[in-house]
């Protein structure tokens, strides 16, 4: 089992990025600082470590009419969003900017980089059923049903937001890849979105 890393990734002064790790059987976490550059407490935590995989809730291409207007027409939307129910990469904007080129220092450190959507694994998982996103107080029943399906261990006092849970759902997504039982959304040439 190899060091794999899940985040949810929020606006870059929020607090709202988190990191969720996998390292043997231990789970944890990383939260970026309110008021503190999110992009570099993610390249600051690579230094300490060095994931397998990061997954990444967030877009990491634009959609194909930007580069292959002969293939593609939807300039808001690629494959992968529409068949997920996503939001386009051009509504997020600046996070998808800023999502592209932390794509590119990471690649050039050789690691892999994946884009997933925790929602979608969450749907697959029923959470909505245990209020998913739905106020803190169901974040406990969400964590058990995640164990029930994952057969993932992990401490829940340290999941305190939708942020660390939708991390954590990224990092599941990033096991699932590493054990080749994700699915995958999209096409190569414009975007993939792994589950």
């Amino acid at each position: 089992m190899s060091l794999l890393w899940g985040i949810d990734f929020g606006k870059k002064f929020s607090g709202n990025t988190v990191i969720c790790y996998r390292n043997g059987s231990r789970v944890g976490f990383y939260q970026a600082e309110k008021n503190r550059d999110a992009d570099r407490f993610i390249l600051e935590k690579l230094e300490v470590q060095q994931p397998g995989y990061i997954f990444i809730d967030a877009p990491l291409s634009l959609p194909g009419a930007f580069h292959d207007p002969a293939t593609y027409n939807d300039y808001f939307f690629r494959r992968c969003d529409q068949q997920l129910g996503a939001m386009s990469p051009m509504f997020l904007g600046g996070m998808t900017a800023r999502a592209i080129r932390l794509k590119n220092q990471i690649t050039a450190r050789g690691i892999d980089l994946k884009e997933t959507y925790p929602k979608a694994l969450a749907s697959q998982l029923k959470l909505k059923k245990c209020g998913y996103r739905r106020g803190k107080e169901n974040i406990g029943s969400c964590c058990d049903r995640i164990m029930e399906s994952s057969n993932l261990v992990f401490d829940k006092k340290p999941i305190v937001s939708w942020h660390h849970l939708d991390a954590l759902l990224a990092m599941i997504s990033a096991i699932r890849y590493e054990q080749k039982l994700s699915l995958t959304f999209g096409d190569k040439s414009e975007g993939t979105i792994h589950i």
